[in-house]
């Protein structure tokens, strides 16, 4: 089991003009453990946008051609193709042709059934229902730099979870919903969908008595086990006996390639991710959390809206 984490820094609060966190270590020991030594330096987002749109606009060959096959697949079936955009995020993140298609065929079912509108305000204002109806389940959302690389993160406190509201007060809809938006925003661009993101759970008071087996299989049958990314690492703090079983159970509904993606028993070395995260109030940290995954659905949204896929070598053949 992992039982250090990454070096955490939350999105500073004076920080909310599109700029994420760099972070250099000043203390190797201190690497591991959220709060160390660290000089947290604001880095504009312009150059990592550009850097992005010329990696976009330069997909390697065999992306490029199996883009273009998922395409003429999708047409072979009679789906309705998602964007250009997304089809190459499927295809960084799918495994063979019939997992690709099942993801086209979930973008629609699920954006159909969540009355899903892609836009930066539709997404926000999501996040800020599933905020209120669960307060203390959003953590975090920010950007660090980590040995040359952007890792988008989202930390999250499980046992803000109630399943009395999840199930009662339409909270699973407006739940999924916040959630599927938040997934959109840790992948903006094609290089954090390579990079994969970095997802932190804080799970101590995580139990039968705030949430329930049933709630969390809907939560991953319906988004978490079909949703297109590619987990850097998702770390699981302070892991009981019920975190434990549920990924016992849930484990099998992942990619092989993803499982030893998730570590459970994590340790900060500080105490809770929410004592770290939401200072110095909990409405200060959800507007933090607000602004920063604004920037991040802005850059995505801005992506899928200019990309478009390199004309394919063989459509004479088609």
């Amino acid at each position: 089991m992992e039982t250090n984490s990454s070096n955490l820094a939350p999105l500073n609060p004076a920080v909310n003009d599109g700029a994420h966190i760099h972070m250099n270590n000043s203390d190797e020991d201190d690497r591991g453990q959220p709060g160390g030594e660290n000089s947290m330096e604001p880095v504009p987002l312009h150059g990592s946008v550009l850097e992005n749109v010329q990696f976009g606009m330069r997909l390697g060959n065999d992306v490029t051609e199996r883009v273009w096959n998922l395409k003429y697949a999708i047409r072979e079936e009679g789906l309705t193709p998602p964007s250009a955009f997304e089809l190459v995020q499927i295809v960084l993140c799918g495994e063979n042709r019939e997992d690709n298609l099942e993801k086209v065929r979930w973008f629609h079912h699920f954006r159909a059934a969540h009355d899903i509108e892609e836009s930066v305000e539709s997404g926000l204002s999501c996040v800020k229902d599933a905020m209120k109806l669960f307060p203390g389940f959003f953590l975090s959302f920010h950007v660090v730099t980590m040995e040359g690389r952007e890792e988008f993160t989202l930390a999250m406190d499980a046992s803000m979870l109630n399943a009395r509201r999840f199930f009662e007060e339409n909270g699973r809809k407006l739940l999924l919903r916040a959630l599927y938006f938040c997934l959109n925003a840790l992948n903006p661009n094609f290089l954090a969908i390579e990079n994969g993101p970095l997802i932190l759970v804080e799970c101590e008071s995580f139990n039968w008595m705030n949430f329930t087996v049933g709630a969390h299989r809907q939560l991953q049958t319906e988004l978490f086990s079909h949703y297109p990314t590619r987990v850097n690492q998702a770390r699981h703090y302070n892991t009981g006996l019920f975190a434990n079983m549920l990924w016992s159970m849930g484990r099998p509904f992942f990619p092989k390639k993803q499982r030893n993606k998730f570590q459970m028993g994590c340790k900060t070395g500080v105490g809770n991710l929410n004592e770290f995260f939401l200072k110095p109030t909990v409405e200060i940290a959800n507007q933090r959390f607000l602004e920063a995954l604004a920037v991040a659905l802005e850059q995505r949204y801005y992506f899928a809206s200019v990309f478009e896929l390199p004309s394919d070598t063989r459509q004479q053949n088609h």
